[in-house]
Formats: C-alpha cells, sequence, structure tokens
C-alpha cells in the first residue's frame, strides 16, 4: 500500500484517494519518502520543501487565483502537480487544474435532507454572514421596503472577515438609507431562539443546513461571499439546493449561467433571471433586488408547485456532481502515477 504524506486536514486526502485501497495517508514523511512513487497530499500554500516528492496533489479550498497559485507552485518548484480549485476565475480549470466547490462538497456530507411538515409564514430568510459591501445593499434594500417585517434577516458581528472596500457601492448603499443608519448587527425580531443551529453562533455552523427557519420561509435571498471576477461557490448556496429552495442570489456577473453548466437549474420560468448577465454591479444588483420583490408579491403555493420539479432536481444533482468530480480526480492521480512510473 502505498503512503501518501497528508500533514493536512484529513478530508484533503479523502478527496483524492477516497475510492483507492491502495493508498494510505501518513503524517511521517520519512515513511512516504521511502516509497516508489513519492507523493504528498497539502493545501494551497502550505509552506514545506516539496523537492523530495515526484508528485504533490494540492487543495484549494477557498477563491484563490490562477495566477499566484502558478507563482507559488514555481518559488515552491513544484514541477508535477494537480490542483483542485474552490473557485473559478474565468470560469475555466485546465489541464492539471480541476475545479471542485469543496464547500458544496462538504456540506452535502455532513447533512440529511428533511422535509418541511408546516406552511411557512414568513417570506425570506435572509442570512448574511459577515460584513461586506453587497450584504450591506441587501440589507439597505430590505429596511427601505416593509419586506423586512416578513422576513428572518441575521446580520452579525461575530463573523469577522478582512475589510472589503467598494467606494461605488457603498455610495449607492448610503443612498438607499437617505440619511438612516444600517442595521448591523442586526436579528430579526421574527427569529424564534429555538430555530437556530446551535446556542452560539459561529464560523463553525456555516455547513449545518437551517432546517427550522426553512420551515417558517418561503424562498432564501443568498449573498455569497464573493461578488466580483471569481465564481465562488460555497455552502451559501448549496443549502438553497439541498433544501430544496427558490432563491435569488447576489453575487458575481454569470453566477447563475456557471451554476446551470454544472447541470444545475435555476429559476428562470417563474423570475427574470436576467439580472444575472449584468455586468454593473450595482445594476445587477438593483435588478435582482425586483425579483425579490416580485417574489414576496407572488402565490407561494403556485410557484412551489410549479417549480418543484426544478427543486428536486437541483437536490439530486449534487449527489450526481460530487460522484462525478470524485470520479474525474480519482482518473488524474491515477494518469499522473502512470505517467511517472511509465
Amino acid at each position: 500500500m502505498m503512503q501518501v504524506y497528508a500533514p493536512c486536514s484529513p478530508l484533503v486526502f479523502d478527496e483524492w484517494f477516497a475510492d483507492n485501497p491502495a493508498a494510505n495517508s501518513t503524517i511521517d514523511i520519512n515513511l512516504a519518502l521511502t516509497q516508489p512513487v513519492k507523493v504528498a497530499c497539502v493545501m494551497a500554500y502550505h509552506d514545506m520543501d516539496y523537492s523530495p516528492f515526484d508528485l504533490v496533489l494540492i487543495s484549494d479550498i477557498e477563491f484563490n487565483h490562477i495566477r499566484p497559485i502558478k507563482e507559488w507552485l514555481a518559488n515552491k518548484n513544484i514541477v508535477r502537480y494537480l490542483i483542485a480549485l474552490g473557485g473559478l476565475e474565468g470560469y475555466t480549470a485546465t489541464g492539471d487544474f480541476i475545479y471542485r466547490p469543496w464547500w458544496m462538497f462538504n456540506l452535502i456530507n455532513k447533512n440529511i435532507y428533511r422535509k418541511s411538515q408546516q406552511a411557512p409564514l414568513f417570506d425570506f430568510d435572509i442570512l448574511l454572514g459577515s460584513q461586506k459591501p453587497h450584504r450591506d445593499f441587501v440589507m439597505a434594500k430590505m429596511q427601505s421596503t416593509a419586506l423586512i417585517n416578513n422576513s428572518i434577516i441575521n446580520y452579525r458581528d461575530v463573523f469577522s472577515t478582512p475589510k472589503f472596500e467598494d467606494k461605488a457601492l457603498t455610495d449607492h448603499n448610503f443612498d438607499i438609507l437617505a440619511g438612516t443608519r444600517l442595521a448591523y448587527p442586526y436579528i430579526s425580531p421574527n427569529l424564534n431562539p429555538d430555530w437556530e443551529v446551535k446556542d452560539t453562533i459561529s464560523y463553525n455552523v456555516s455547513d449545518i443546513v437551517p432546517w427550522k427557519i426553512y420551515d417558517h420561509t418561503k424562498y432564501s435571498v443568498i449573498a455569497e461571499t464573493v461578488y466580483e471576477r471569481v465564481f465562488f461557490l460555497t455552502e451559501k448556496t448549496t443549502k438553497a439546493l439541498f433544501a430544496k429552495r427558490i432563491f435569488v442570489i447576489f453575487s458575481c456577473q454569470g453566477f447563475l449561467q456557471q451554476l446551470r453548466s454544472l447541470g444545475f437549474k435555476t429559476f428562470n420560468s417563474i423570475i427574470d433571471e436576467s439580472y444575472d448577465r449584468e455586468s454593473n454591479t450595482i445594476k445587477r444588483f438593483e435588478m435582482a433586488f425586483k425579483q425579490v420583490e416580485f417574489l414576496a408579491q407572488s402565490s407561494y403555493n403556485n410557484l412551489s408547485d410549479q417549480i418543484q420539479p426544478i427543486l428536486e432536481h437541483n437536490h439530486n444533482r449534487l449527489f450526481e456532481y460530487h460522484q462525478e468530480i470524485k470520479a474525474q480526480m480519482k482518473n488524474m492521480v491515477y494518469n499522473k502515477l502512470k505517467e511517472i512510473t511509465c
């Protein structure tokens, strides 16, 4: 059995070798270096000497751009490698790169689907996470309408993140608020504390589906992690796909198009998703919010019945897509090892 040096999370090794009974992970580098083919399995930017290894398998779980990753590879003199990307810049991953949404697969491995048994009382769940300009936009728009009164909105200050500046969007948010203060931090008065996924809310709740909140809301409004340049599909969107939710997304241009390219379906049969094609961030978000308002005025029962086949498809597609990517990664490793030993 081949011993693969894997000093990071076991999940990093598992995604490359989960179905390979001929490989085992070890944190003993000396043992790994006694193997006929010396393989390391690490996270992107892990700092070590890679020169003794014949193959380096790298997992990027965030949204690092390809250019700095290639610079890191050159700096570390890593010649033979495979890289699993957590996000896509320019929507391409070719050659020794493969796109796999880490946070999506992590979530579906940790949650079990359950169907709601009750009619929802509120329109939207809007679980915004850490403070960012596009989430400020959603919060400001909700404050400026009556929609805030019939939604569950949480915008907490317990999720620290590097400060991101976007003057144009920040100025636009200021105009929306028209002199009022942004409601941040904010916990919806409609939220029953018993509906929280844990007693204490922190980063470690991000991969838990909020079933009780979903039980009480009709639709989801999602403000993804990033909203410019990079397609970064995280647990935020995955929760809605997994739980069979209709949603409106606030993210980068082409997010829905890219989601469809992965085999998922979106909701252009019931809402106007042309916002996804708009390159101007402010215009895109304003167009998206009009669809939030449209959903609030629509018949939930009619829409839900109409869209049910799409919701079922998306839930099932998560598991199909996971298996497809696992098979591709397994094949990439096999081909590299064959290349080395031939």
